[in-house]
């Protein structure tokens, strides 16, 4: 059964409520950009060290696919690609440079 518009976008808001809440228990600053900012979904601040990241989230749950765009720039933004096999079960995250992506 294909999934509606609203349970993909429910999909994708949880992935990037989900890293975000990782980055901060790890002591780092994220903020969502709630799709306000083209190709970056997580802007992230080490207050340590004052460095910066912006962050592509793809989100998965169960199926077998990411939505990744076609032309991906090996110079963008780290992607995070989180993958939510049921609700109450684990959740994987895998951190992959966008050169990895673009290839």
């Amino acid at each position: 059964m294909a999934k509606s518009h609203i349970d993909k976008t429910l999909t994708a808001l949880a992935g990037e409520f989900l890293v975000a809440g990782h980055l901060c228990l790890r002591g780092y600053v994220a903020s969502l950009t709630l799709k306000n900012y083209p190709k970056v979904d997580i802007f992230c601040l080490n207050p340590k060290n004052g460095r910066q990241a912006a962050i592509q989230v793809k989100t998965r749950r169960g199926g077998d696919l990411y939505h990744v765009p076609e032309n991906v720039d090996a110079s963008e933004n780290p992607f995070v690609f989180v993958y939510i096999k049921q609700p109450e079960g684990p959740i994987d995250f895998f951190v992959v440079p966008s050169e990895q992506v673009a290839r």
